[in-house]
């Protein structure tokens, strides 16, 4: 697996710390290298698209929806 894609000890990878604090352009670099836009994180699953809205970050959250994000 591509080293973009592994996760820290609370099983959250860059994408999913970058969509939690709203950095939507280094979420767009992440996916442009690899990150998994739909990779569960954490210990409850949360994608980088659900980290992103129930953060309210809604820029991140539309980007993560217009690069196909579920």
């Amino acid at each position: 697996p591509s080293i973009v894609n592994q996760p820290d000890s609370l099983n959250m990878t860059a994408l999913c710390w970058a969509c939690e604090g709203g950095k939507t352009l280094i979420a767009e670099i992440l996916i442009s290298h690899g990150a998994e836009i739909d990779r569960p994180c954490f210990i409850d699953g949360t994608t980088a698209l659900g980290f992103a809205a129930r953060s309210g970050r809604h820029e991140t959250a539309m980007t993560l929806l217009a690069r196909g994000a579920d």
